[in-house]
């Protein structure tokens, strides 16, 4: 008796664990996916360097600004990074949107806060986030997989401002 108590609690402790990973795996996803879509630029299999113009505004000086505001999740992150130059992505997020790994080069070599990383330059066709889209946005895959994808400068230099206040991420465009 003793025996199968302790194997129907071995098998619930093991449903709690895939339940709490499948959890957690969503809670990334979900993280990652703010409402930003992305895709790559039909060049972006040929891996084009990664300079952009700056976008400059059309609208008159006298128009309201579109805004979007995001509340820092619950450990008071975004997924933004000021201090990375570009829009990076995991290998998983970039196979997701039509990057496959032998389309991929790992041939840069980035500075990050975890030490020097190996990165494949993209091209990303558009980024969506809510009702803001930017187009032609230079970005990486970062050839470790247990990095998250970031929203970085090459985007974030692209909108009209950016500001972070009260917990609250705010982009102008």
């Amino acid at each position: 008796m003793l025996e199968d108590d302790v194997e129907k609690a071995e098998r619930r402790a093991g449903k709690s664990l895939r339940l709490a990973c499948l959890m957690l795996g969503l809670t990334a996803v979900g993280a990652l996916a703010i409402g930003y879509v992305m895709r790559p630029a039909p060049q972006s299999r040929a891996l084009v360097p990664a300079r952009a113009p700056m976008v400059t505004s059309q609208r008159p000086a006298h128009a309201p600004r579109n805004e979007l505001s995001y509340r820092a999740n619950a450990w008071g992150h975004f997924v933004v990074d000021t201090g990375a130059s570009y829009l990076s992505l995991t290998p998983k997020d970039a196979a997701a949107i039509g990057f496959t790994p032998s389309t991929l080069d790992y041939n840069l070599r980035m500075n990050t806060a975890k030490g020097v990383a190996r990165a494949a330059e993209v091209r990303l066709r558009e980024v969506r986030i809510g009702q803001l889209t930017v187009e032609d946005v230079p970005a990486i895959v970062m050839e470790d997989p247990s990095r998250i994808s970031l929203l970085g400068m090459s985007f974030l230099s692209r909108l009209e401002g950016h500001r972070i206040s009260n917990g609250v991420l705010t982009m102008e465009w």
